[in-house]
């Protein structure tokens, strides 16, 4: 009798942790949909595929080059979050929400906004990348406008962040992690070189300077 019950114990243990599980992976399959759903992945691409010719390769373009470009293109340097209502206010800056192929993470020393242009750009990329994936995939945005004060607050924790005034602070420049792809944080080669050859593309073009960052596992964009 007493080994009977045991069995019956065990049984019902074993039940329930089965039956946990399923409720957390659906949970988070729910969680998931939402996400795709918000950037329309049921929608056909507003894009066709990209042809990309072999040679093309994603080239490191020096800050310097970054900052030029910021400074004649961008707003005048943002000091500090309370000034982005006079930017909003006459149309310099946009914000930025998830659109077909990107999504914005939780954002911790930026707000999204970008400028008019940067915002086209963006979108641009999230429309070819989507279309280059059949509808299957998003990337994600992982900063974007930044104060000169929440600059300096980065710097204390993250190695690769600009001392002084970064492009950020101007408007004109986001980051795009090359490991975070439909909601989960892993290396995804395929869909990484995807990314890479629209940025290539877009470089080569004329419309964006690149730097890649290993820290933040990010490709740094500042549109022309």
């Amino acid at each position: 009798m007493v080994n009977k019950l045991k069995k019956i114990y065990i049984f019902s243990f074993i039940a329930i942790l089965v039956l946990l599980t399923l409720l957390y992976f659906n949970k988070s399959k729910h969680k998931q949909d939402s996400i795709f759903s918000n950037i329309q992945l049921n929608e056909e691409p507003i894009l066709p595929k990209g042809k990309y010719s072999p040679k093309l390769k994603l080239r490191k373009n020096s800050y310097r080059l970054h900052r030029k470009v910021a400074k004649r293109k961008g707003t005048d340097v943002i000091n500090s979050f309370d000034e982005l209502t006079q930017y909003i206010n006459n149309g310099e800056l946009i914000k930025i929400e998830n659109k077909q192929g990107y999504v914005i993470h939780k954002l911790t020393h930026s707000k999204p906004y970008l400028t008019k242009n940067s915002a086209k750009i963006l979108e641009q990329i999230g429309q070819q990348f989507y279309a280059d994936t059949d509808g299957k995939s998003y990337f994600t945005v992982t900063s974007l406008t930044r104060s000169s004060g929440s600059q300096k607050k980065l710097n204390k924790s993250n190695i690769n962040a600009t001392k002084g005034i970064s492009t950020h602070c101007y408007g004109v420049s986001f980051d795009i992690s090359y490991m975070r792809f439909n909601g989960k944080k892993e290396w995804n080669d395929p869909l990484k070189v995807k990314l890479e050859l629209i940025l290539a593309q877009l470089q080569k073009e004329g419309k964006i300077y690149v730097l890649r960052e290993k820290q933040s596992a990010c490709y740094h964009i500042t549109a022309r």
